[in-house]
């Protein structure tokens, strides 16, 4: 089973375990407030262009679906199909740039976010979220992102890059232009301008 949540796999594997016995419905709502929950209770979007575009150009992830579900992967019963399209409705939730700094903050105090003063997620998920962040979440470039920044972080294909400082900050930063692996150019290069002059 894939343990990775940041490649295709690991999402549509941790979509299919997301309270897998409720509605549809009832598993996005649940979905769509826990990440408003991490943005202090910012109200994030939905874009329906772009769940409509990945629904028409699924096919690798639906074969990554079916490979998985060959070598039994799935829990008993689960609605591949569905799974990815819960998957992609994830994928589709649009934050701003300051909601996605709001759930970087979340990160940094340990799932207590600073902007509500609620609790989005246990010490010890984040703990571990922290360690996923930091040697995979820049795509193919993590390892030099880890020898260069040294910071839990995840980029998009959106242009956004999101920065976790644990127990200091958190920050996101956006600009569109990608480089080959993926990351926004700008994004990077203010990540390793900054934590070369702020380095301890």
């Amino acid at each position: 089973k894939p343990h990775n949540p940041l490649i295709n796999a690991g999402g549509i594997m941790g979509s299919s375990l997301f309270y897998p016995k409720e509605t549809k419905s009832a598993r996005f709502k649940r979905m769509f407030d826990r990440i408003s929950l991490l943005a202090g209770g910012s109200s994030i979007g939905f874009d329906q262009a772009v769940y409509l575009s990945e629904l028409d150009t699924a096919n690798t992830n639906l074969s990554l679906s079916y490979f998985m579900a060959a070598k039994n992967a799935f829990p008993e019963r689960t609605d591949i199909r569905q799974s990815l399209e819960f998957y992609i409705q994830n994928c589709s939730i649009a934050c701003r740039n300051t909601d996605m700094a709001g759930i970087a903050s979340c990160y940094a105090n340990y799932g207590l976010s600073p902007l509500s003063n609620k609790r989005g997620l246990s010490p010890d998920s984040v703990s571990r979220s922290l360690q996923i962040l930091f040697s995979c979440g820049m795509y193919d470039y993590s390892g030099e992102w880890a020898c260069t920044v040294g910071l839990p972080a995840k980029s998009g294909v959106s242009g956004v890059v999101m920065v976790v400082i644990p127990n200091i900050l958190g920050l996101s930063i956006w600009s569109p232009p990608l480089d080959i692996h993926g990351n926004s150019v700008k994004g990077v290069e203010l990540s390793r301008l900054l934590a070369q002059k702020y380095k301890r």
